[in-house]
């Protein structure tokens, strides 16, 4: 991060000037959406005193206690919103994907080579609560979340519902159906849910990954037909 971004970062708000700025190169190349890997949501009020001394910590120590990590990553994370925010950007979290659970083929292959799940666990009052930090910060970007687990999604639909504004339509969006879920049933439940919690016209529609046999904008659009 300091070799590219030019700047010291041996110290918390050394990192944080250089997470600014290259958030600031990618929009100057265009971008306008950040992608956020989380294999489950969990939320911990930190200040920034508090996140600097976890920082410090790690660098010295090189270890952090479960709540210390998440007090840590719940400051960058609405550090990081509220950046998207002040440049138009759009936040995708994409959650609960089991990764690497095969660890015989993990030290023979290395990672993402096939041997990645579903997870699960609750994630609703800490995304919940992500959110409404990232809100009273003056810092709530346009999001998209989604799921890894298709038992989530009521969850994820019902909360999108719960920090929309008048001043972007479909703010927050209940993300498409995702890796094991991107297939015929999975599309169409997703839309269902949708459709019952939200606005179906204002949804985003699918992902360029799709597994789907059928070309994806073909089966995407014969789902939408079915759930009208």
């Amino acid at each position: 991060m300091g070799e590219v971004s030019g700047l010291n970062v041996s110290g918390f708000e050394g990192f944080l000037n250089a997470l600014a700025s290259r958030v600031r190169h990618f929009h100057a190349a265009g971008g306008r959406v950040s992608d956020h890997a989380l294999d489950t949501v969990v939320y911990e009020e930190a200040t920034r005193e508090e996140a600097a001394a976890i920082f410090n910590k790690a660098l010295t120590e090189g270890r952090v206690t479960p709540l210390e990590e998440a007090k840590y990553k719940s400051y960058v994370l609405v550090f990081l919103g509220k950046q998207y925010a002040e440049l138009g950007w759009a936040m995708q979290y994409h959650i609960h994907a089991l990764r690497n659970n095969n660890t015989a083929m993990f030290r023979r292959l290395g990672p993402d080579t096939g041997y990645d799940a579903v997870n699960d666990g609750s994630i609703a009052h800490s995304l919940a609560a992500l959110l409404d930090a990232q809100e009273l910060a003056g810092g709530l970007p346009r999001t998209i979340l989604y799921s890894l687990n298709s038992g989530d999604y009521p969850v994820l639909a019902s909360l999108a519902g719960c920090f929309q504004s008048g001043g972007s339509v479909g703010k927050i969006q209940f993300g498409t159906a995702w890796w094991f879920n991107d297939h015929i049933e999975g599309m169409q439940e997703q839309m269902e849910l949708l459709a019952n919690h939200g606005v179906l016209s204002r949804f985003i529609g699918m992902l360029t990954d799709s597994r789907s046999f059928l070309p994806t904008h073909a089966t995407n659009t014969s789902d939408v037909y079915s759930v009208i």
